[in-house]
């Protein structure tokens, strides 16, 4: 009988001391596919209101400064990050980049960034809330 027992319990404490699974919940990646975004900017130290970003699916988007036309860009994000980078062209010389934060619930660009590569540098900020 001891013989029985013995393994027994041994596969019994083996099986109630294993690891149990980790309940906390993945969070999936966030799709910007079909978002806007619409806040103000300050670049080079004039204020643009609106200023707005549309994600289109297939890596494109548009952004508006104030009351200039949407220029043409594309846009990308590592699925699980949160942070949004954006390239776009204004003219056949200006090229521009710009990066935003999302915040945990995704409906807000934060702590964002402009910056005009070409012909020279000139910087901005920009905050945007989901539409």
């Amino acid at each position: 009988m001891k013989k029985i027992i013995l393994p027994l319990l041994i596969s019994f404490l083996i099986m109630c001391s294993c690891k149990k699974d980790d309940p906390t919940p993945v969070t999936p990646p966030v799709d910007l596919s079909g978002t806007s975004y619409k806040g103000k900017a300050v670049v080079g130290g004039i204020n643009y209101d609106p200023f707005i970003l549309s994600f289109v699916a297939d890596g494109t988007c548009t952004v508006k400064i104030g009351t200039f036309s949407p220029f043409a860009g594309t846009w990308n994000k590592t699925p699980n990050s949160s942070i949004v980078y954006f390239f776009f062209t204004e003219n056949a010389t200006n090229s521009w980049k710009g990066q935003g934060t999302l915040n945990a619930d995704n409906t807000k660009l934060e702590g964002g960034t402009v910056t005009r590569l070409t012909p020279s540098a000139i910087a901005g900020t920009f905050t945007a809330d989901k539409q």
